[in-house]
């Protein structure tokens, strides 16, 4: 096809000019491209300037292919690599919780506090050849001497639990940090992509209040009004894209990666109502036993039985009486805090409730925004409004989705922090896809 593209007869056709010895394949070549044009000839003598004009748009398309070709395949590969250098590396929560575990100072803190504390413990034992912690349940005197050792067995002991409780506690708080870094994360993108398009709308908006203003439709305070709208909107498009910016360094920071390092990040999070499968008072018991928050307190108010019953002979009467206040405001402490993790907890259940309500109200508003879009898509096709109002419409709709995400996010971290409360009593809880960090 391409030879005969460029043989002297198709030039002659293409002058207007017959060519008596042209031969029969290239008559039928003639039929083929004609053909392929969307014309069907017969009679070759009977072609006009339209088949003509068929016939030449075909040939300058199918002279120009092979060039075309080649270069449009050089196009594609460069923009292909191109597009796998633009292609951000998926970085799921389970990953990102591990790189923040061994990036974490805190961790390694207390990693080196747990070796510590076993060193000191192999040394008393070598020493003495003792390590059990005396019995403490009744106030007695002992010797000085005998008092250092068993009163370092006691404390070694109970830092080393306090050191295993602290350790969970953190590795709970990195579980909670990443979380509230994702969901951060990917409301913001989630706003941003949404204020981008409404952005594109508000341009719409505001090139036609020009237009209405110059026909003399809308006065210039409306003008004014629609370009401070269009400005403003275009000042939080940029204040995201900062804050998104430095929750980026900040995140980073915690898995340990540099500063400009970005990741697609992959967190499948769906809602689904949450329920309670017992009572809230057996939920509540269930969590305070098994609270390492209170575990810590639990221990320092047997620090301070220690003290106030397993004395050394050199003691005076006025230690004795600051180790009983000790023990007293220690267990005052203890109770306060268990009672604050019960609040807390069923403030938890509470804030779970709140998003499901929430849920079906944003749902609502998502029927709305629908029918509305539906009423205005057939009253564009009717002509009784304009192809910008039904984008408005359709506007309405992606705001409504956009909301609904939102409180998917919220309420998967409200189950999260109620299934750990630690996280409630702390304070290092996460804060949720509208409580913006």
């Amino acid at each position: 096809l391409h030879n005969t593209l460029k043989s002297p007869e198709i030039l002659l056709f293409m002058r207007g000019e017959r060519h008596r010895d042209t031969p029969r394949s290239t008559k039928k070549m003639y039929k083929i491209i004609l053909s392929i044009s969307g014309m069907e000839v017969k009679n070759m003598s009977g072609i006009g300037y339209k088949a003509k004009g068929a016939l030449a748009l075909a040939l300058s398309m199918a002279l120009f292919s092979t060039t075309l070709f080649a270069d449009t395949r050089a196009y594609a590969a460069q923009s292909a690599a191109k597009a796998e250098e633009n292609i951000l590396p998926e970085l799921t929560y389970e990953a990102a919780l591990e790189k923040a575990k061994k990036h974490s100072p805190d961790l390694r803190d207390i990693a080196d506090t747990a070796e510590f504390l076993q060193k000191t413990k192999e040394d008393l034992w070598d020493r003495v050849g003792y390590f059990d912690s005396p019995d403490y349940d009744y106030q007695r005197w002992v010797n000085d001497g005998w008092y250092m050792v068993t009163s370092s067995a006691f404390s070694t002991t109970t830092s080393m639990k306090q050191n295993s409780y602290g350790e969970a506690i953190t590795k709970l708080g990195l579980e909670a940090g990443v979380k509230n870094y994702f969901i951060t994360i990917l409301s913001q993108e989630d706003n941003l992509e949404l204020m981008k398009k409404n952005m594109e709308l508000q341009q719409k908006l505001y090139k036609q209040g020009k237009t209405k203003y110059q026909l003399g439709l809308i006065s210039k305070f409306d003008l004014d009004k629609l370009e401070t709208e269009t400005n403003n909107l275009a000042d939080s498009i940029t204040l995201v894209e900062s804050a998104l910016e430095q929750i980026y360094t900040q995140f980073n920071s915690l898995l340990g990666e540099s500063p400009e390092k970005r990741f697609q990040l992959v967190y499948d999070v769906s809602y689904e109502p949450f329920t309670l499968n017992q009572t809230m008072d057996q939920y509540i018991n269930g969590k305070v036993n098994a609270s390492n928050t209170l575990k810590i307190l639990e221990l320092n108010v047997e620090s301070a039985k220690f003290k106030k019953n397993y004395l050394p002979e050199s003691s005076t009467g006025s230690e004795a009486n600051q180790n009983n206040l000790s023990y007293d405001q220690a267990k005052r402490s203890l109770k306060t805090s268990k009672d604050d993790f019960a609040l807390a907890i069923r403030n938890g259940y509470n804030a779970i409730l709140q998003k499901e309500t929430e849920y079906a109200t944003a749902q609502a508003a998502l029927k709305q925004a629908e029918a509305d879009y539906h009423k205005a898509e057939v009253n564009y096709q009717a002509g009784n409004i304009t192809a910008l109002t039904l984008e408005q419409a359709q506007m309405g709709v992606d705001k409504a989705k956009n909301e609904i995400q939102q409180v998917v996010y919220d309420h998967d971290l409200a189950i999260f922090n109620f299934q750990n409360p630690d996280l409630l009593s702390g304070g290092t809880g996460a804060s949720g896809a509208s409580g913006k960090s």
